[in-house]
């Protein structure tokens, strides 16, 4: 049987009131089992947040991600012995990554690291 994830987490390009002023993105807790991660259109493609989706969900299916959030607030306390997968994202030029791709995840051992097309994204976000 495959294994359906508790949580599904959607990337967007922010709407007006979606992240805190200052930020380039955020991560609000879950509503009904949904993530949502918004990103600041000016920091990024319109081509990102579907991409990064698409990429997230594998992770999350396939990947060491395979964690249920809860609306306890955990998503604002520290990861400290919560045995939880750490992810980050990298810029890196287009021709490093597979053809077609403007974004790649590399996953070891609890963690995940994000590639993504320098043409994407601003170093900002």
């Amino acid at each position: 049987m495959p294994y359906t994830p508790g949580t599904e987490i959607i990337y967007q390009l922010a709407a007006d009131g979606d992240l805190t002023k200052g930020l380039a993105t955020d991560i609000l807790e879950p509503v009904d089992g949904t993530v949502i991660v918004p990103l600041d259109p000016r920091e990024c493609s319109k081509r990102l947040p579907p991409a990064m989706t698409q990429m997230a969900i594998h992770q999350m299916v396939n990947g060491s991600w395979r964690r249920r959030l809860t609306h306890d607030g955990r998503m604002n306390r520290t990861a400290q012995d919560l045995g939880l997968a750490i992810s980050r994202w990298e810029r890196v030029p287009s021709h490093e990554l597979p053809q077609d791709f403007i974004v790649v995840a590399i996953e070891e051992e609890g963690s995940c690291v994000m590639l993504i097309d320098e043409d994407e994204c601003t170093k900002r976000l």
